[in-house]
């Protein structure tokens, strides 16, 4: 809606919960190699400025799905990751 409300009513923020741990299980799957590499949801906001999850010195990667549904309006969901921790992932 415009203008946007300053917070999701308790459904909405119940149901983003389930897609982030949604998001989370399946990454952990992804990345699982000879040892379990477990992603876990740090923070949520509408800007990446605003979220500040990390050291301002750590090199992030960023990972933009594009989520397209017949009917509704496009959005987009940003990840994050530390590039360093995202390489160990990678090549283990």
């Amino acid at each position: 809606p415009d203008p946007l409300p300053d917070g999701f009513p308790v459904s909405a923020e119940l149901l983003l919960a389930r897609i982030e741990q949604a998001i989370c299980d399946t990454l952990s799957q992804v990345f699982a190699s000879e040892r379990p590499h477990p992603v876990r949801f740090v923070r949520r906001d509408t800007s990446l400025r605003q979220l500040d999850p990390f050291d301002k010195r750590t090199d992030l990667l960023q990972l933009t799905l594009d989520v397209e549904e017949e009917d509704a309006e496009p959005w987009s969901l940003s990840l994050a990751f530390p590039q360093g921790t995202l390489a160990e992932v990678l090549t283990t």
